[in-house]
C-alpha cells in the first residue's frame, strides 16, 4: 500500500478541520515569528524539508512486518491526536492573546510536537532513513523556530508569557 494515503488524516486534520474551526486561527498559525538574518536559513531548510516529508510518502510503501512498524502506527496515531488537540486549543484562543489552554498547558508547542511524533510513526512505518534524516534536519530547524517564536512572544505578552514559560515545558 502507498505510504500517501497516511497524509490524508493529517491534511484533513491540519487544514480542513483547522479552517472549519477558526479560519482567522488557521491564517494566524500560518505566520511564523521573524528570524535574524543569519537564522533564515532555518526557516528555508524548515520548509525545504517540510515538503520533503509530505512528497517522500508518495513515493514509498507501507508495511506492518516488524517491531518498529507497530511502533510507527503508534507514534502516527499519537501525533494526530497531538495536533488536533492543539488545533482545537488554538483555534479557542483570541487573536490578542497566547494559547494557555487545553493542551497547552502541557506543551508550549505542541503542535511542532504532534507534528514530530506524526513524522516520526511515518519515517517508521515506510522503514526509510532517509526519511528519518530529513526529520532530524527539520527538527534541528523547527528548535530554531520555535525559540524566534519565544522570543516574539516575549516582546509580546511580557511577564504573563515569561510566567507562562517557568510554569509549561517547552515541549514534553
Amino acid at each position: 500500500m502507498n505510504a500517501a494515503i497516511t497524509l490524508i488524516p493529517f491534511m484533513f486534520i491540519r487544514i480542513l478541520l483547522f479552517r472549519w474551526m477558526d479560519l482567522k486561527g488557521y491564517q494566524r498559525a500560518q505566520k511564523y515569528a521573524p528570524l535574524k538574518e543569519k537564522k533564515k536559513i532555518y526557516f528555508i531548510i524548515y520548509q525545504f524539508c517540510q515538503a520533503i516529508l509530505l512528497l517522500l510518502p508518495f513515493f514509498n510503501s507501507l508495511r506492518l512486518l516488524i517491531w518498529l512498524d507497530y511502533l510507527g502506527v503508534f507514534f502516527y496515531i499519537i501525533g494526530l491526536v497531538i495536533i488536533g488537540l492543539s488545533i482545537s486549543a488554538f483555534a479557542q484562543t483570541k487573536a490578542d492573546t497566547f494559547s494557555q489552554t487545553g493542551i497547552y498547558r502541557f506543551s508550549r508547542h505542541p503542535m511542532y510536537v504532534g507534528y514530530f511524533f506524526f513524522y516520526l510513526g511515518l519515517g517508521f512505518l515506510m522503514s526509510s532513513y532517509l526519511y528519518l534524516i530529513v526529520l532530524l534536519i527539520f527538527q534541528i530547524c523547527t528548535h530554531q523556530i520555535i525559540l524566534a517564536e519565544e522570543t516574539e512572544c516575549l516582546k509580546t505578552f511580557g511577564t504573563s508569557y515569561q510566567d507562562y514559560m517557568q510554569e509549561v515545558r517547552r515541549y514534553f
